[in-house]
């Protein structure tokens, strides 16, 4: 099956919109150093749990792979692995990346999704 890929246009809408409801937000997010940070550098804890701000399993993490301000990659919160019910690096998100012609889905780490770009940069969609 050939997956039909398009521009990155609604990922960046969704992006953007901040007239929705959602349980909670955390901004924009790097990973620096093996850290989750804030915008401003200093750490950022991320819960995983069942409160209002907390990230689940489901919830979307929309990436901007080179800090250009385009959201070009979205995943899927899959699993907390270490079990400490903190978002890390090591936690699993699901991917669909392109490969060549074809498309995949893929279980890869946080880190991996986000990519080696040292401008690289997150947002978390908690709560739909």
């Amino acid at each position: 099956m050939k997956v039909q890929w398009t521009n990155y246009r609604s990922a960046n809408k969704l992006a953007n919109t901040t007239n929705r409801s959602e349980r909670g937000s955390h901004g924009v997010l790097k990973i620096v150093s093996g850290v989750i940070k804030d915008s401003g550098g200093s750490p950022e804890t991320v819960d995983i749990g069942t409160g209002a701000s907390d990230l689940q399993v489901g919830d979307l993490i929309l990436i901007d792979t080179h800090g250009t301000g385009v959201y070009d990659h979205a995943t899927i919160f899959y699993e907390d692995v270490d079990t400490d019910d903190v978002l890390d690096t090591t936690d699993k998100v699901i991917s669909a990346r392109k490969t060549g012609t074809d498309g995949c889905l893929k279980i890869e780490t946080l880190t991996a999704a986000v990519g080696t770009d040292a401008n690289a940069k997150f947002i978390l969609r908690v709560g739909w």
